[in-house]
């Protein structure tokens, strides 16, 4: 029997949570802003980034990069991946749930850090 949709949630988060605190060596943030990288990476994700990113660098906060994309447009990934490159955070993490596949792959490439869910690409 699956797990019901909730359950399956849950279980992502707390994996979510664990892998984090993982890579962060077990040592707590002030801060972590989750950037969602989900559906068609375009134009107007752009500016959705650059905002959390501005909201990042005034909290020093981390920043997580929720994953899960068949890609997009190469010169919205662009501009994506070097407002990520040039943030002026303590950290990034690309959290890849699922996939990240062309643009995807080039965004989640910009972390310091990547972490896969289980059977994502």
């Amino acid at each position: 029997m699956f797990p019901s949709t909730m359950n399956t949630r849950k279980i992502l988060s707390t994996f979510f949570v664990l892998a984090i605190l993982l890579v962060l060596g077990g040592k707590a943030t002030s801060q972590v802003v989750v950037i969602d990288i989900k559906e068609e990476v375009d134009l107007g994700m752009v500016s959705y980034v650059e905002r959390a990113v501005a909201e990042a660098e005034s909290k020093n906060a981390t920043i997580v990069l929720h994953v899960n994309t068949f890609g997009g447009r190469v010169d919205a990934a662009v501009q994506i991946r070097d407002a990520i490159l040039n943030a002026k955070v303590p950290m990034t993490i690309a959290f890849i749930d699922k996939r990240a596949i062309s643009a995807g792959a080039l965004i989640s490439l910009s972390a310091k850090k990547i972490i896969m869910s289980p059977a994502s690409s």
